[in-house]
């Protein structure tokens, strides 16, 4: 779920989003499950206090290391373009995807570099030509506090 909080001190509510997106277009239509980490361990997913301010912050309560896509059993992903919520911040070790095939097999595709992901940003890539693209850079600087 994509989560969007507002402070305010007045009747008028402006919201921000917490989290950033990592977008994946799938071109093969023989994935079952897409699985995104931080390399260095980093939360990506799970449970979060969320403190509202000017500036949204976040602390897991019960994070999760992997952010996951996946078909229905038995079933696989449809080509098109898809959207995980990922917990914004910089990934200073890079991050990993991997693909998970209907035969068993899977594809591991890893960025050692540093990726940034900010919160309203969207970070991408796809199972054809492979590569971390920041799309956009988000808005603010909402990160984990």
């Amino acid at each position: 779920h994509h989560l969007a909080v507002s402070y305010s001190t007045s009747l008028s509510l402006g919201f921000k989003n917490v989290c950033g997106l990592f977008r994946i277009d799938i071109t093969e239509p023989t994935i079952t499950k897409v699985e995104f980490k931080g390399n260095a361990g980093e939360d990506v997913s799970g449970k979060v206090a969320i403190n509202v301010g000017e500036t949204p912050s976040w602390t897991a309560v019960a994070g999760s290391k992997t952010a996951t896509l996946a078909a229905e059993e038995g079933d696989f992903l449809e080509v098109g373009v898809y959207y995980l919520a990922v917990l914004p911040q910089d990934f200073n070790s890079g991050v990993t995807v991997t693909f998970f095939y209907k035969d068993g097999t899977t594809d591991v595709r890893n960025v050692t570099g540093k990726v940034s992901l900010a919160a309203s940003g969207l970070i991408g890539g796809s199972t054809g030509k492979w590569q971390i693209e920041t799309l956009a850079t988000g808005m603010g600087n909402n990160t984990n506090g």
